[in-house]
């Protein structure tokens, strides 16, 4: 019933649940200490990694399940605006880098979750 909604607001879903698939700062500072917690929980068939990444990760895989082949050309648009928005952000921190320790210095992490997103939704 609510499929045609869902479906034209696929690209915004999409692009929302892969900016949610970020690392937290939490998270990136826990696996810079053991990087072995990071595979732990990456692991889907670990119940005691539950957090706000998988949940996207299962979020997304339950929309391509549903839409199937309708999600395809949605995923890519959300994918290649996430990329090119967070890449552009990348490429300007590596200039200004010197110049300024204050510039974005998280654009890594949205750019780590869109392949993260492009991974799940590939499996």
């Amino acid at each position: 019933r609510l499929r045609p909604l869902l479906a034209s607001s696929l690209p915004h879903i999409f692009y929302q649940i892969i900016g949610f698939m970020q690392l937290t700062e939490e998270q990136e500072e826990k696996y810079a200490d053991d990087p072995n917690l990071w595979l732990q929980d990456e692991d889907d068939d670990n119940p005691n990694s539950y957090n706000l990444r998988v949940s996207g990760s299962k979020l997304l895989q339950e929309l391509v399940e549903g839409f199937g082949s309708d999600a395809v050309s949605p995923f890519v648009a959300a994918l290649g605006k996430r990329l090119e928005v967070n890449l552009g952000l990348f490429n300007q921190l590596m200039k200004f880098q010197e110049a300024s320790e204050s510039k974005n210095k998280h654009s890594w992490k949205l750019v780590e979750a869109s392949l993260y997103a492009f991974c799940t939704y590939r499996n």
